[in-house]
């Protein structure tokens, strides 16, 4: 393995590490920020946004992401960022974020292994963080010129302080997911993800995600994003509404 090789996989390591050490997570759509490329080398995006929140109060957000793929023959990884202030009806002022570090090898054309290791910060869930790792498989159905759809699941371990009053509480939880993306050329992309959470013993705890984003193309380098987001929660913490709506526009850059 040359030197180039070994500086990459320790950077990963890295990275892994310190997302597990600090990692909290609600459910978290990654989908739509696969930057799906088959090419070798480094890929990005960094996207800044104006949201709305809505569960037992409003609260409008201005958020900031940023992905980043390197790929080299089957191998990809994929780190990326979320960050955001929420100023709510009350006036409150509170922050919000998540880290996700993904490792995917490609085992077929159309099959995957992945690992994962996430975390997630928000007052609003109370969570001060959540912690979760895990690993599963993604499956590519089909795909054509202007449709893709992919199918996952995997299982994986969280831990999660709360704060107000203060407790932690550690779970495993399994993950099913499905992803579809059309795209019109490159001038315009819709895609659709739903996902099922279940506790792995207590099918009765879950959560439900479904999200729906487009994106239009300014030039080589700008696209406007728009995206709604909602997400259910049978068990959340105390205090804290079952059902949560987000929905963000944004102007995403390519580097």
């Amino acid at each position: 393995m040359c030197l180039i090789d070994i500086k990459y996989h320790l950077v990963i390591l890295i990275c892994l590490i310190l997302l597990v050490l600090g990692a909290n997570a609600q459910v978290v759509n990654i989908e739509n920020r696969r930057l799906d490329k088959t090419n070798n080398g480094w890929f990005g995006t960094g996207e800044l946004a104006l949201g709305l929140i809505r569960n037992q109060n409003s609260a409008v957000n201005f958020a900031t992401r940023i992905s980043m793929l390197y790929g080299k023959d089957k191998h990809r990884y994929l780190l990326m960022t979320d960050a955001a202030i929420n100023q709510s009806n009350l006036g409150n002022i509170e922050s919000t974020g998540w880290f996700h570090f993904r490792y995917n090898y490609l085992a077929k054309e159309n099959f995957s292994w992945e690992g994962f290791a996430q975390t997630l910060f928000s007052q609003q869930m109370r969570l001060y963080p959540r912690y979760t790792i895990g690993a599963g498989a993604r499956y590519k159905v089909f795909q054509t010129d202007s449709l893709k759809l992919y199918v996952g699941s995997s299982l994986m371990f969280e831990h999660e302080n709360l704060q107000n009053p203060r407790s932690s509480y550690s779970s495993e939880r399994l993950t099913f997911y499905f992803s579809w993306v059309w795209i019109n050329k490159t001038d315009f992309t819709v895609d659709w993800m739903f996902l099922y959470q279940p506790r792995l013993f207590n099918f009765s705890d879950n959560r439900l995600q479904t999200e729906i984003r487009s994106e239009a193309r300014i030039n080589r380098q700008f696209r406007m994003r728009i995206q709604l987001s909602l997400l259910y929660d049978s068990d959340p913490p105390a205090n804290v509404p079952r059902l949560f709506m987000n929905s963000r526009t944004g102007l995403m850059i390519n580097f």
